[in-house]
């Protein structure tokens, strides 16, 4: 379901019993929007080689290159209160 058309579905006034699957599908995809809205801790390791600390997104696991949101899911990032990154194929 594209955003466009869960906002048409939510914005029009329906019964339960017009298309309830229609209807939910619309409900989930917005709940996630929210849900990407309120910032999580980034996933930060300290990256030897240039010094620094590198940051990930808590959710999809990329690179976020200091972005207020992962610019490949859309997640809102909070460094202020980042969590160690660890990683299971991660042996440094």
């Amino acid at each position: 379901m594209k955003n466009r058309e869960a906002i048409e579905i939510l914005s029009r006034p329906f019964s339960m019993q017009e298309a309830p699957k229609e209807i939910l599908d619309a409900h989930r995809l917005a709940i996630s929007a929210l849900e990407k809205q309120e910032k999580k801790p980034a996933k930060a390791k300290f990256n030897k080689r240039y010094n620094k600390f590198v940051y990930f997104c808590p959710v999809c696991g990329e690179v976020t290159g200091n972005y207020d949101f992962c610019s490949e899911c859309g997640q809102a990032i909070d460094y202020d209160n980042s969590e160690p990154y660890e990683a299971e194929e991660d042996n440094e």
